[in-house]
């Protein structure tokens, strides 16, 4: 579906679908600009809740901003439920592998090019992503989990990963991380831990911390949603992958 309104980059975006390698199928949103070319792409990973409306709109907004956008529900092995258990570590990785196999066939994708960012829970993959994939070449983790499990048990203990401070020696691409210095889920201090230490091989992180923010600030009709740090974020956000991956 074409999405063309006056003074804004018009951007074509549909749901989707993949398969898995052991043939399971992922719900997806894809969102590209409406010009020819090969584009710069970036994952999103939704929080805890499935790839509710706010993620597709994350990957919409990404297309106008000159990405293709590519929101996956990572959640489809375990859907979300009251007792916050999800897939395993391991399969949420292959997921991801196959997802961005899947993305780099796309006529309009660069495959060369590719970030990952997410959200919450999606924002602890992302660091699982960035440590067990080579392909990302930026990334922008939401308050996801440096230290500690993440923040809802999966459904087996048999494919779980290391924690993200554990696997900080195998990340390589620069990153940008986004939290709040309320946040009890995901406290500042871990974060600029994490930089540090990648920082301390040569790799490039920042982060930008956001003053009386909690957990998921920046997930627009959320209980925690703050407007003016969000708009901020996004826009960090975006220059990030702009200066990664475009330049």
């Amino acid at each position: 579906m074409a999405a063309n309104v006056q003074g804004v980059p018009s951007i074509i975006a549909n749901d989707t679908s993949y398969r898995t390698r052991d043939g399971l199928t992922i719900e997806a949103h894809l969102a590209h600009p409406d010009r020819p070319g090969l584009h710069p792409a970036v994952v999103v990973l939704h929080a805890r809740r499935g790839l509710l409306p706010f993620f597709k709109d994350v990957a919409d907004d990404l297309a106008r901003e000159g990405f293709v956008g590519f929101a996956i529900a990572w959640q489809t092995r375990v859907p979300p439920n009251d007792e916050n258990i999800m897939p395993t570590d391991q399969s949420i990785v292959d997921d991801l592998a196959d997802g961005v196999a899947f993305l780099q066939t796309q006529p309009f994708v660069d495959p060369q090019r590719i970030g990952i960012m997410g959200y919450c829970a999606g924002g602890t993959i992302t660091y699982l992503g960035l440590s067990k994939l080579d392909v990302f070449k930026s990334g922008v983790p939401h308050y996801g989990a440096t230290h500690g499990s993440r923040e809802s048990r999966a459904i087996s203990e048999d494919g779980k990963l290391p924690t993200a401070i554990e696997l900080v020696d195998q990340v390589t691409a620069p990153l940008l991380i986004v939290g709040g210095d309320q946040d009890r889920a995901v406290p500042l201090k871990g974060v600029y831990e994490y930089c540090e230490k990648l920082r301390a091989r040569g790799v490039d992180c920042d982060v930008a911390p956001y003053e009386g923010a909690g957990h998921a600030f920046t997930i627009k009709g959320g209980n925690s949603y703050l407007e003016a740090a969000t708009e901020d974020a996004w826009r960090k956000t975006v220059a990030h992958f702009k200066r990664t991956l475009m330049s």
